[in-house]
């Protein structure tokens, strides 16, 4: 059976409709219906058939692309995708995917095997293709071409697969008429309950406030309200109040909304609007948002965050006063005191960056080969790796890429992550030693989303000519 049948058959029965009235209702045969349904028959040559299977069982919009993207059709909310050969090979990808997750001989790990090995062909092709001589390639390739910025953002946010259309031109602007369907992508991974994705997403919200605010702004409201994970708590509504500040930039009246308590934040959702508020700098708005966040912490949590705020007020006035704070509490064994002190690093790096080396390699220690903090609180100092690495080719040259090659041998593999999230700006100010880190720590690394950080990175730099880049691609590509 094929997968279009799959899902004619389960839509059909759970609307409650026999072959024969699906068929009368449609305009098809009911002889038709049963053998899509049996595998006798592929799926329906017409998009408009589908469509009126669709309508006549009552699917949804994500239901009715499904069923669009089986038979070989673009989704409904871009029609004029079908018309191009390229796109129909890419649903054409799709469905067999589709067959390969609904097969119940083929596990969900050995899925994620195909899925990934393609994504590597895939990478892999986008870094030779510049080179390739495409006169010799079979099927007469089509002409290679830049990728659009909203086409890197789905294909970062989404990550195992690629979809829409070009995106946004060099200048940035996405028409109206190619641009939906990215936006509308956006916004059902913004819905889903896929936390990675929505992670991806959340961490774009900057750079798409760049690009369309009046679209963003909507998916920052999604995305705010996203409910609790029962393991990650309120970590997607931190992210989207952590992109505040670009949206302080560009619409200044749609920030405050953002930052005001809703029902299910935590103490995590606190500490990013304090961080926002710093950022902002806005007097007024810091003591009307402070006066509405903080009466709803936790008794348990009111002096850490009490704490932080102090903190984050004398950093920006007086760096001093802040490093006695953090001398004060040193021995304080509060796990939520210790992330506070951990967080506020950044911000007093560089105004008093010999005192601030010391403290996150103290944070960042170890005895016996074991971290001396816990791993949430070694996170924290990761806040600070812009700072870090703007005193590479330095005088704190030395004790910054200490602090560097231990977070990219941390056990936890969130530290790591914040490391290779951090590398294109570390390749910008320091070449050799991204690659240096890459080569000694990360190219061994196992994590995905640590091999893909880093893939990225190499394939910029690849880009820009580096031929050791290229030479480690090759090696990212054999270890894998």
């Amino acid at each position: 059976m094929s997968t279009f049948g799959i899902l004619l058959k389960m839509y059909r029965e759970r609307a409650g409709l026999s072959q024969n009235e699906l068929a009368n209702r449609a305009g098809m045969s009911a002889s038709a219906i049963s053998r899509v349904e049996s595998g006798e028959r592929g799926s329906p040559r017409k998009r408009t058939q589908v469509l009126a299977l669709a309508k006549v069982m009552d699917l949804n919009q994500e239901e009715s692309d499904t069923l669009l993207s089986a038979a070989g059709f673009a989704p409904s909310i871009a029609p004029e995708l079908a018309v191009h050969p390229r796109d129909e090979t890419l649903y054409r990808i799709a469905q067999e995917l589709t067959a390969l997750r609904t097969d119940p001989q083929i596990g969900t790990a050995q899925v994620r095997f195909v899925e990934e090995a393609m994504l590597l062909i895939l990478r892999g092709a986008r870094a030779a293709l510049p080179e390739a001589n495409l006169a010799v390639l079979p099927s007469g390739a089509p002409t290679a071409r830049t990728l659009g910025d909203e086409e890197r953002y789905l294909d970062d946010l989404l990550g195992d697969f690629i979809t829409g259309p070009a995106g946004a031109g060099p200048t940035g602007v996405v028409p109206d008429a190619v641009g939906a369907m990215p936006w509308a992508v956006l916004g059902a991974v913004a819905r889903s309950r896929r936390w990675e994705l929505k992670r991806r997403l959340a961490e774009a919200l900057p750079a798409l406030l760049g690009i369309d605010p009046a679209r963003t702004v909507p998916l920052m409201s999604i995305l705010r309200d996203d409910p609790p994970d029962p393991d990650w708590r309120t970590d997607i509504r931190r992210r989207a109040i952590e992109a505040a500040p670009a949206l302080w930039a560009v619409q200044p009246e749609a920030a405050p909304p953002l930052l005001h308590w809703r029902e299910g934040d935590e103490v995590y959702a606190a500490l990013a609007t304090l961080d926002v508020l710093a950022a902002i700098g806005d007097e007024p708005l810091t003591n009307e948002v402070r006066a509405d966040v903080l009466p709803h912490i936790d008794s348990k949590h009111q002096r850490a965050v009490g704490l932080y705020a102090r903190l984050l007020d004398n950093s920006a006035a007086d760096a001093g006063a802040a490093l006695q704070e953090i001398e004060q509490h040193q021995g304080d064994e509060e796990r939520l005191v210790r992330i506070c002190l951990a967080r506020s690093l950044g911000r007093l790096l560089p105004s008093r960056p010999a005192e601030t080396l010391q403290w996150m390699r103290t944070f960042m220690g170890q005895e016996e080969a074991k971290p001396v903090e816990h791993q949430n609180v070694r996170r924290a100092v990761t806040r600070a790796l812009p700072g870090l690495i703007a005193l590479l080719g330095g005088p704190y040259d030395e004790p910054a890429l200490r602090l560097l090659r231990a977070m990219a041998a941390d056990e936890d593999v969130h530290v790591r992550r914040a490391l290779c999230d951090a590398l294109p700006g570390m390749a910008d100010r320091s070449c050799e030693t991204a690659l240096d880190l890459i080569e000694d720590h990360l190219l061994q690394d196992r994590d995905q989303f640590v091999r893909e950080r880093t893939w990225n990175t190499l394939r910029r730099l690849m880009g820009q000519g580096v031929e050791r880049a290229e030479d480690l691609c090759a090696r990212l590509i054999e270890l894998a």
